[in-house]
């Protein structure tokens, strides 16, 4: 499992980090958004379902989100792949949360 960041940053913060992976510091995996309007706008409300849900657990499979959520498994997976679904988080609001990467398939 890897850890993706999605953040509210400015332009120049993401810049900042840009040059910094290039000149080989380990930045991490980030998902930066100009506005929260955005990062809700990709987090859509089934999406939140399924990072409450999986909020605080660790790591699980596809099929224990959908029991979570109680929804099929292969549409838990069609999310996860479609956008690449963190699956753990500190729940919303958030500026800034971590999020543990969910490998699909």
């Amino acid at each position: 499992m890897r850890t993706v960041t999605l953040e509210v940053a400015s332009r120049e913060a993401v810049t900042r980090r840009t040059l910094a992976a290039f000149g080989e510091r380990k930045q991490g995996a980030y998902l930066s958004f100009a506005t929260p309007e955005l990062l809700w706008s990709v987090l859509t409300a089934w999406r939140r379902d399924i990072l409450r849900a999986m909020a605080g657990a660790g790591s699980m499979s596809i099929r224990d989100a959908a029991r979570r959520v109680r929804r099929a498994v292969k549409a838990v997976q069609g999310e996860c792949v479609h956008c690449s679904m963190p699956a753990s988080c500190a729940g919303p609001p958030m500026a800034r949360s971590s999020f543990r990467m969910m490998r699909c398939g």
